[in-house]
């Protein structure tokens, strides 16, 4: 039987529409990681983050318990207004999903979203296999941005093939080879890899965070 492979249009990748649809039905639904839990360790800290578009806030409340709001004013900057009743129940900013892996700090548009410890379990176990690595023992050292110019869809695929690993990651993977085990299992929202010869492991978080 012959299949037939069909590339994406180019203009899934440069037209704005698609992008706005992306951001409604590919990003909204689904967790993202927005930065180290660091900055939000003590109560009454915040840090601002991005949501695949969406402008949010990460906050550690009074009683300890870290939120995620949408940084959307609903109130158009009102406080307090002379003779105007003000509901706070109703202006209050729109909490999100929140969650966090050891220092890591995820946030999701869906408040009833899919618990985080649940999707990534597969993957925890498989670092502890592997590495032997405690995830929540783990600190942050330095932080690196790099700006790239291409669509997000690209990068993404880019990071979920292996193809190109013995050839350009001979420091990161020695002695990598066609002969090793390398194992590519895949769940609901998450695919994870494993390489055994050299413990090492990383996973894809739909649709486009990487974890290694």
């Amino acid at each position: 039987m012959t299949r037939t492979v069909v590339a994406m249009p180019s203009s899934w990748c440069t037209d704005p529409d698609v992008l706005v649809r992306e951001r409604a039905a590919v990003f909204a639904p689904h967790w993202h990681y927005v930065g180290s839990a660091v900055p939000v360790a003590e109560p009454g800290t915040f840090m601002a983050a991005d949501l695949g578009g969406l402008p949010i806030v990460i906050t550690r409340d009074e009683d300890g318990v870290l939120r995620a709001l949408a940084n959307v004013c609903r109130h158009r900057g009102l406080h307090r207004a002379p003779g105007v009743e003000i509901d706070g129940d109703a202006v209050r900013l729109p909490e999100l999903a929140v969650a966090t892996v050891g220092q890591l700090v995820f946030a999701c548009a869906d408040p009833h979203v899919e618990p985080l410890d649940e999707l990534l379990a597969p993957f925890l176990a498989l670092v502890r296999d592997v590495s032997q690595m405690d995830v929540a023992r783990l600190e942050r050292r330095r932080s690196i941005v790099h700006v790239l110019d291409a669509n997000w869809k690209v990068v993404a695929e880019n990071f979920m093939e292996c193809y190109h690993c013995p050839l350009v990651h001979a420091d990161t993977l020695p002695g990598y080879g066609s002969d090793d085990d390398y194992v590519i299992t895949t769940y609901d929202g998450l695919v994870t890899h494993r390489l055994d010869r050299d413990r090492f492991s990383w996973a894809n978080l739909f649709p486009n965070t990487q974890l290694s």
